[in-house]
Order: C-alpha cells, then sequence, then structure tokens
C-alpha cells in the first residue's frame, strides 16, 4: 500500500469517526442531565432576599418522550440544591392518560422546598387532554397550581406574589385574572410554560418572569444557535437569563425531549437560580 492510498484510508476513517461520534453524541446528551447553576439579578429585589434560590424543573416529557427515571433524577437533584422555592413550568408527561398519574405523582412527590412547590400548564398537557392526571397529582403531592392565579408570600420579612399564567400556547392565558388580586407595584414573579409573554408581562411591571417550552431548541449549531425554537420571537429567548427594561427573565432548557429525540450542544438541565438585586439602567 502506497503512502497516498494509507493516507486517503486514514482521512475516510476519521470522517467515518466522526460522524459515529456525532451521531452516538445526539443521541446520548438528551440524558445528560446537569445542574445549570445562575445568577438572576432582578430589579428592585429587597436586600433580605438577596441570595433566595430558585430550582426550575421544566418540560419533563416523561414517559415515550423522556424516561421516567430522567424525571426522578432531575427531582433528587433539585432537591438536593435545597432551593427556597421550585417552580414547575409545565409538559410533564408524554405517555397516555391512563399511563401516567401513578409514576408522576412518584415524581413530584419527590420535591420539597421551604417556601413550596408551585406550578403551571403547558400546551402538551392540554393539547393532549392529559391535564386532569397531571393535576391531580399536583394537587395529590402538594405542589400549588397557578391558572390564571396568583398568591402571596411572606418570605424573609417581605411579601412576594407569585402569578402564574395558564398555558398561552393554547391560548388559555389570562393576564387580567392573574394578577386580579396582586396590588399595583408589588414585589411579583410570573410562572409561565412559554417566554413569548415577556413583553406583556414587562408592560404590566412584573419583576421576573420563569419559563420553559423551548427546549434551547435541542440542537444548538455552534457560532449561529438553535435553528428552529418553538417561539414566535425565533432564537431570540431560546434559553437562559434575559432583560427586557425592567423585567428580568429566564428560560430553562428542560429536562425532556421531543421528537426528533436528540439534543446537540444543548443538554438538558435544571435550573438553580440564586437571585441578586439590580438597579435599573
Amino acid at each position: 500500500m502506497n503512502r497516498r492510498r494509507f493516507l486517503g484510508l486514514c482521512a475516510a476513517g476519521g470522517v467515518a469517526a466522526a460522524g459515529a461520534w456525532t451521531v452516538h453524541d445526539i443521541h446520548s446528551e438528551r440524558f445528560s442531565l446537569r445542574v445549570n447553576r445562575r445568577r438572576l439579578r432582578v430589579h428592585g429585589l429587597p436586600a433580605s432576599l438577596e441570595g433566595l434560590k430558585i430550582a426550575l424543573l421544566s418540560d419533563f416529557h416523561a414517559g415515550w418522550c423522556t424516561p421516567w427515571d430522567l424525571a426522578t433524577r432531575a427531582a433528587v437533584l433539585a432537591v438536593g440544591e435545597k432551593p427556597d422555592l421550585i417552580f414547575l413550568l409545565g409538559d410533564y408527561v408524554s405517555d397516555p392518560v391512563a399511563a401516567v398519574a401513578a409514576p408522576l405523582r412518584k415524581v413530584l412527590a419527590a420535591l420539597r422546598a421551604q417556601h413550596g412547590v408551585w406550578a403551571v400548564l403547558g400546551n402538551h398537557d392540554w393539547m393532549y387532554g392529559r391535564h386532569r392526571p397531571v393535576i391531580q397529582s399536583l394537587a395529590a403531592t402538594g405542589a400549588t397550581l397557578l391558572r390564571n392565579s396568583a398568591r402571596r408570600l411572606s418570605i424573609r420579612g417581605h411579601d412576594l406574589w407569585l402569578a402564574g399564567l395558564d398555558d398561552p400556547v393554547t391560548e388559555r392565558d389570562n393576564f387580567e385574572a392573574a394578577l386580579r388580586d396582586v396590588p399595583s407595584g408589588a414585589l411579583t414573579f410570573l410562572l409561565a410554560h412559554t417566554p413569548d409573554i415577556i413583553y406583556q408581562a414587562e408592560q404590566l411591571g412584573l419583576r421576573a418572569v420563569f419559563a420553559g417550552h423551548t427546549h434551547g431548541g435541542q440542537v444548538c449549531i455552534p457560532f449561529y444557535g438553535p435553528p428552529i425554537v418553538p417561539s414566535k420571537f425565533g432564537k431570540r429567548f431560546a434559553s437562559g437569563a434575559f432583560t427586557v427594561r425592567g423585567t428580568s427573565m429566564y428560560v430553562t432548557r428542560g429536562i425532556g425531549s421531543v421528537p426528533p429525540l436528540v439534543r446537540f450542544n444543548c443538554p438538558p438541565e435544571v435550573s438553580l437560580l440564586t437571585l441578586a438585586a439590580q438597579t435599573r439602567s
């Protein structure tokens, strides 16, 4: 075998190996769950609430799309961070209605936080008729479901309002109902399945928004980002921390995946946010 042929075979083998590794990677990365610890700066946050820790879990899609053991591992990781609050941001299951209640309750029962577990529904909960077992499972395990409603918490001597929208993707959201009981100017955080409501939230003076739905795009091309994101804003709010004038927002990549069942350069995450004050620029 001459040198040129030898080098050609080596190059071809390298390309084949790289291709095989990439195929393996995009299929295996969706199981590479990690805790993504971030600081989220919130305008006007009282000093006593600095350091408050919030765990975000979204888009489990547990069942045929995502193994139940990955959902369980997400719950264990979240609780292990000892968060003050846990926010569940929708799209809990992907199995048929009759099969989801028992395993979902097992996952949700593991969640504990000093100031409670708070939840909203997502489009997959409504579109496939799974909302009933999801609602029942949340109630049975002590989570508070916010459906266009708000609740007041007293944390470290300050009032904090948590408002939750019913799913905006299926047009069940109602800002007026969600904020009806919230005093004007009150420190208010919003839970919503999608980041697409960020501009309404900013106009209403909400301090922070917590969202999922995008999965971060699932596939992120280096130097470009995700080519496909289920958002009317494209990849602008695909994942991570954002500030829209006086409103902060964090969009989590979530835990599960939907078809095509791949992730690349976009691993699933349990988001652990530590709050800090930020002055308006």
